[in-house]
């Protein structure tokens, strides 16, 4: 049996395991020890926002935070610019149609010289490959997504604080000029993950996940992955739900900040925790090499 397999087995299928779960779920969900948990880790100097929600959501969520989560002004300025950009109504997609007029093969067939049959073949082709992503992307810029990456999975786009911790999430402007800001902080399955277009994964070549290696948790690397799967088998681990409204006077007084070429190349992990991967990763080649 692999280790993974087994580790995951062995804390799920523990008779301790099942004897904690209802004691420590209790406990981390409880408001006391969230309210003392949030006063240590969001003044904890060194940890920064991905790392915070994270340990949030591995001891029971966070219900006590208004709106489910913390933003500082300059977070919300890069939110704001990458609202202002993204919903520019000059980025607004076109929808492009078949134009038979400007269809020419490379023998010099038009498209009148086309059988009925290859012509709906043709159109078919366009409908379904040009046609769809522009109505893919019309539905996505019509709608609240934003996103937090940049263009390449190099770039952080607007901040690693914001990539890491949102990836996407919802941004719908108040009646009233304020801005709602709404998410949810989980961890998704891996076929969930490589179902979703815009994850960039490809869900023919996506391997399940394992006791190590989550593939929503991917970008955080092994450490990231163990910790969710001690959480769930032990029943601490709780989805954060994020809904805040900020009113129209603070939002109007935002101003959006483009991030900088520092922030968009900043390194997704930090420091301490590239040193535990690559630690764990070479622990994990020496004593278990065939899978290497």
């Amino acid at each position: 049996m692999p280790v993974e397999k087994f580790a995951t087995n062995f804390i799920s299928q523990h008779p301790l395991t099942h004897g904690s779960k209802a004691v420590l779920g209790g406990l981390v969900r409880s408001k006391p020890f969230q309210n003392l948990r949030n006063a240590v880790v969001d003044n904890a100097p060194g940890i920064g926002l991905p790392e915070r929600t994270f340990i949030k959501a591995m001891t029971g969520g966070d219900t006590v935070t208004p709106g489910g989560i913390k933003l500082t002004d300059d977070q919300l300025a890069r939110l704001k610019q990458a609202h202002t950009v993204q919903k520019d109504p000059t980025r607004k997609p076109i929808l492009r149609e078949f134009e038979p007029d400007k269809f020419k093969l490379d023998d010099g067939r038009t498209f009148n010289d086309l059988s009925p049959e290859r012509q709906k073949a043709e159109v078919d082709f366009f409908n379904d490959n040009y046609r769809a992503r522009d109505n893919n992307k019309l539905a996505k810029f019509n709608s609240p997504y934003i996103t937090t990456y940049g263009h390449k999975s190099s770039d952080n786009g607007y901040g690693r604080d914001l990539k890491m911790t949102f990836g996407g999430l919802s941004m719908r402007p108040t009646p009233e000029g304020g801005m709602n800001i709404q998410d949810q902080w989980k961890i998704d399955d891996a076929a969930t993950v490589a179902a979703d277009g815009s994850t960039g994964f490809d869900a023919q070549f996506a391997k399940p996940d394992t006791f190590d290696r989550k593939l929503d948790l991917i970008e955080g690397g092994s450490i990231p992955s163990i910790i969710a799967s001690v959480a769930k088998g032990l029943g601490t681990y709780e989805p954060i739900n994020i809904d805040k409204t900020i009113s129209p006077s603070d939002w109007q007084g935002i101003t959006p900040r483009e991030p900088s070429f520092t922030e968009r190349v900043e390194s997704n992990l930090s420091p301490g925790l590239s040193k535990l991967n690559k630690r764990y990763d070479s622990l994990k080649s020496w004593a278990f090499p065939e899978q290497y």
